[in-house]
């Protein structure tokens, strides 16, 4: 069914082919219920009094109520309260203070830049260090392979 259709006017309904299934006849059972019968009662209910005067003693002690409950109410905060928006106060700062904080800012960037630079130079100077390191290690073992050399020489001239 398309949109259109909604606009064009009724259609007949198809007659459905199959016949329509009569009711299910059961029988009539007892089902258990957890509420008790009603009985009907053969006395008269008592006679309803507006006076005060005409109900007597006996009939008042024959009633029992419960004595009366405790109503305590909560009062709830009202709509308006609970759905107001915080109460934002705006910052005003005079443009000395504004101009003495950019100030300040500027000089902790300033640092800020300088520290990083001594902290990379630090970097390249421990570089070189262990460069310069590793240079002299280097030599020193060069130096003491001569020098066992020179030893293995002169032991084996000095044995001829």
């Amino acid at each position: 069914m398309g949109f259109l259709d909604l606009f064009r006017g009724k259609k007949k309904k198809k007659e459905s082919t199959l016949p329509v299934p009569s009711p299910v006849k059961a029988d009539k059972k007892e089902i258990p219920s957890d509420i008790p019968p009603i009985k009907a009662k053969d006395t008269a209910p008592p006679k309803v009094t507006t006076d005060k005067r005409e109900v007597s003693s006996s009939s008042a002690s024959k009633i029992d109520l419960p004595p009366p409950k405790k109503v305590t109410f909560v009062e709830e905060p009202d709509h308006e309260q609970i759905m107001a928006p915080p109460d934002v106060s705006h910052i005003f700062v005079s443009s000395d203070e504004y101009g003495a904080v950019i100030d300040k800012a500027n000089l902790i960037r300033s640092k800020l830049l300088e520290t990083d630079e001594r902290l990379q130079k630090l970097m390249e100077l421990r570089k070189t260090e262990e460069q310069q390191l590793a240079q002299w290690q280097d030599q020193l073992e060069g130096l003491e392979k001569k020098l066992t050399y020179m030893e293995t020489v002169l032991a084996q001239s000095a044995e001829v």
